[in-house]
Order: structure tokens, then C-alpha cells, then sequence
């Protein structure tokens, strides 16, 4: 549970944020260049969801969110048409420390890291282990990573 403090000055209005504010996510397919994180292009496509994300404000200011539900996604190997598929179920924590940035927590979550980002090249899965990701105008690190994390990239090499 998260909960905002707002302190109100005599004659100031408050300001009423909604939350939490439940929104439903449905993700369409992604296809991945070849360079832009595996070496070879990468198609995602999500034949299973059911994911519900509640979100909370503060000032009219995302400030965190919470992303439960069902996932299934199928990773692709443009290349040579293997295919994978991984169960993405569970539930995700987003912490927004300031507008430009998002942290992602969670035990069943995916990190698409780019060349410049940190680690670079790299398609993790959390595989039910912690895993926090931090994405900002610098790019992508991941913060906190088991050495059980599945790198999709090796899987569908």
C-alpha cells in the first residue's frame, strides 16, 4: 500500500488526486531490429493478458503504480523463427522518483536493454527472482538482478 502526505496552508485549496486509478493494459506485438538488443531482430507478441495496473498521484504527479495480472509472451527469433515462451504473470511495482523516470520491481518481469544501456544488449527475464530496472533520459540499469535471470538473447540463439 502507498500512501501521499499532503500538508494544505490556511487558504490554500487542495489539490484531490485520484488514486488509486485502475487502468487495463493490453500490449500490442513488438518487433525488435536486429542491434537493438540482440544480435539478430526479435519479435514479442503476447497471446495471454489480463493485467490491471493501479496508479497513484500526488501534486497531479504519477508516484507509483502497482501492475498485476496475467502474462504470457512469445519471443521470437526473427532470424530462424524459434520461439519461446515465458509467463510474465504476477505483479510489478513502478516507483517514479521525478517525471523522467521510471523504476520497475518485481519477480516476474522483463528488462529490454539496449547497446548503451547497462548491462548492455541483453533481453532479461526476472524468472522469479528479484529484479529492479531503472529507465531515464540516460538510458536503462538494472539495479538489482539474480544470476538466475534468463537472457533471451543466449535462449534463442
Amino acid at each position: 500500500m502507498t500512501a501521499a502526505l499532503t500538508c494544505v496552508l490556511p487558504g490554500t485549496p487542495a489539490t484531490a488526486d485520484p488514486g488509486p486509478v485502475a487502468t487495463h493494459f493490453e500490449p500490442g506485438p513488438v518487433v525488435l531490429p536486429a542491434g537493438a538488443m540482440c544480435a539478430f531482430g526479435v519479435r514479442i507478441s503476447f497471446p495471454v493478458t489480463d493485467l490491471t495496473r493501479y496508479t497513484w498521484f500526488a501534486g497531479g504527479r504519477r508516484i507509483a503504480a502497482v501492475e498485476t495480472g496475467t502474462m504470457l509472451a512469445d519471443f521470437t527469433n526473427t532470424g530462424t523463427g524459434r520461439t519461446v515462451r515465458r509467463d510474465l504473470s504476477g505483479t510489478g511495482y513502478y516507483a517514479y522518483p521525478d517525471p523522467r523516470t521510471v523504476i520497475l520491481s518485481g519477480t516476474r518481469i522483463a528488462a529490454l536493454l539496449g547497446p548503451g544501456d547497462t548491462p548492455p544488449s541483453r533481453l532479461l527475464l526476472s524468472n522469479g527472482s528479484p529484479m529492479a530496472v531503472r529507465s531515464g533520459t540516460t538510458g536503462k540499469v538494472v539495479l538489482v538482478s539474480s544470476p538466475t535471470a534468463e537472457d533471451i538473447c543466449r535462449t534463442l540463439r
